[in-house]
């Protein structure tokens, strides 16, 4: 292992299943050129060395370059989270070791409980980047009120637009909601 002196030559040793941190740092002190691919694999980490251009040869580094092939892990297929609980959603989630990010919001369509919206389809390839799902919360429902204050904090609480309108009154209080 190591340059030639005469020919500065350099015999590239297997960096098969080594991260691909150490990979590119050993190619680099010989000042290869390094070019990186990702694939998934099921047998080999992520962001380990499943394969490379060139073993147990010796390349010039002035004028050759070699290709890294670095796992990005296994392929993870999104399942039909729109017929899954959220229970069995988590369990999928952990089992995989994604991120996800629980939105709720209220919906007149969907049922408390069920999914509104998600950023991954079903059979669509999943990566390790944070998964976004829409819980509803249900129907909003509004109570009657009877002063302004809780109004509006049960408005702005839920994040509904208002406008206030004032008029007067010989039967209602100053204050209060007609």
């Amino acid at each position: 292992i190591g340059r030639s002196e005469e020919t500065g030559d350099v015999n590239i040793i297997d960096l098969t299943n080594k991260t691909k941190l150490y990979a590119t740092s050993w190619l680099s002190k010989y000042g290869f050129k390094v070019n990186i691919e990702e694939e998934f694999s099921e047998t080999v980490n992520e962001g380990y060395v499943i394969s490379q251009s060139v073993t147990n040869e010796v390349k010039n580094p002035e004028t050759d370059e070699i290709t890294l092939i670095i796992s990005k892990g296994k392929m993870i297929l999104a399942p039909d989270i729109n017929n899954m609980s959220q229970d069995e959603i988590n369990k999928w989630i952990l089992d995989n070791k994604l991120k996800v990010t629980y939105k709720e919001a209220y919906s007149d369509e969907v049922t408390l409980g069920n999914i509104i919206e998600s950023n991954i389809k079903a059979n669509e390839v999943v990566d390790s980047e944070n998964i976004e799902i829409t819980i509803s919360k249900g129907a909003l429902t509004m109570i009657k009120y009877q002063n302004l204050n809780d109004f509006i904090n049960w408005a702005e609480t839920n994040k509904i637009d208002y406008n206030i309108n004032y008029e007067t009154s010989n039967t209602i209080k100053k204050d209060e909601l007609i």
